[in-house]
């Protein structure tokens, strides 16, 4: 399945996006606080993948990802020889 750029980004704003009711209220309030929702969100994000519980997470993930693909390519060797 294609996700264009345009469709990426709504897609990650869309959860901050104000409900009908609240535009009816006051729409600059619901603009202003999706705007707002929206960049912390962004800022948290880029923030966190600067720590080091993130750093040891990946870091385990790839040596989980390594081991399994040598079990994969060794597996049909393993069948051949038998």
């Amino acid at each position: 399945m294609f996700i264009s750029f345009h469709n990426a980004k709504s897609i990650q704003y869309r959860r901050h996006r104000p409900t009908d009711q609240e535009f009816r209220e006051n729409a600059a309030r619901a603009r202003l606080r999706f705007a707002g929702s929206a960049i912390l969100a962004e800022v948290h994000e880029r923030n966190m993948k600067w720590t080091w519980d993130y750093f040891s997470e990946r870091r385990d993930d790839r040596e989980r990802y390594v081991e399994l693909f040598q079990k994969k390519l060794i597996a049909p060797l393993a069948a051949n020889v038998c």
